[in-house]
């Protein structure tokens, strides 16, 4: 049993009480999605560890962008934004933020 299903389990499981699940966008090419934040600018920003990637997610459109492509980095984990708006990413093999 986990917080999101009950006794029954798995996709095909009904909700735990109290939850609802719902999918915000169309599957996508999204790649060991770990740290998830919204930006400023009102998208959802997605460190792509498996992919090395950063993406946008448009949660109108369901457009995904590349902010930081495929490879460019060693394994981002995840992200935060500055008061100013400045993304920072930590990157786990290397163990830098940049």
């Amino acid at each position: 049993m986990s917080r999101y299903y009950g006794p029954q389990g798995g996709s095909g499981g009904d909700p735990a009480a109290g939850w609802t699940l719902q999918r915000l966008t169309p599957p996508s090419d999204l790649f060991g999605s770990y740290g998830v934040r919204m930006g400023p600018d009102g998208r959802l920003f997605v460190a792509e560890t498996l992919s090395g990637s950063v993406a946008a997610v448009d949660l109108e459109t369901s457009t995904v962008e590349r902010i930081v492509p495929v490879g460019a980095n060693n394994l981002p984990d995840d992200l935060v934004f500055g008061d100013d708006g400045t993304m920072y990413v930590a990157d786990v093999a290397p163990g830098r933020v940049w």
